[in-house]
């Protein structure tokens, strides 16, 4: 994988975000983005990452990622590149990052589900190295009012496991 740019930055979100992420996420992740509800899970347990790209006097966020560590695990909730930044290898990138902040945190494994139609994030994962544990069938309401009910994918990443490949 490729290492962080120069001219990015990988950082704990600050409340000066909420304006843009409550604009940017709906378009990319289900659920409530609203600013107060971001806010509210600042004090949550849950911890929250942004990629930035640094301009000359400014950020501009393309990245977001929400996750909690339990004792050595690492729950990674939410992961997403904004739509204009996709397609650029930032994912794989970024998720390097979060790797490093997991084995930090002396976490020996990575946990996360998926969508089983979100191709692209299979894709990501399982390059990145994440073995698929477990199906929850029928585990995601519809992204459509006419659509079924969809499986979520269960995937682990082990440090153990990424060391000796």
């Amino acid at each position: 994988m490729q290492q962080l740019p120069a001219d990015f930055l990988c950082r704990p979100m600050l409340l000066a975000d909420l304006p843009t992420l409550a604009e940017f996420l709906p378009r990319v992740l289900d659920g409530n983005w609203a600013e107060n509800h971001l806010a509210s899970q600042m004090s949550s347990h849950h911890e929250f990452l942004v990629l930035t790209k640094l301009e000359s006097t400014s950020e501009t966020i393309v990245g977001f990622a929400e996750f909690y560590c339990v004792l050595d695990e690492f729950h990674l909730l939410n992961f997403a590149i904004f739509e204009h930044w996709q397609r650029q290898g930032l994912a794989r990138i970024f998720l390097k990052e979060l790797l490093r902040v997991l084995r930090a945190r002396d976490c020996v494994q990575c946990l996360l589900e998926v969508r089983r139609s979100n191709l692209r994030a299979v894709q990501l994962y399982e390059q990145a190295g994440f073995k698929l544990v477990g199906v929850r069938p029928n585990y995601y309401s519809p992204q459509h009012e006419e659509g079924l009910r969809e499986d979520a994918l269960l995937y682990s990443w082990s440090v153990s496991e990424s060391e000796s490949a």
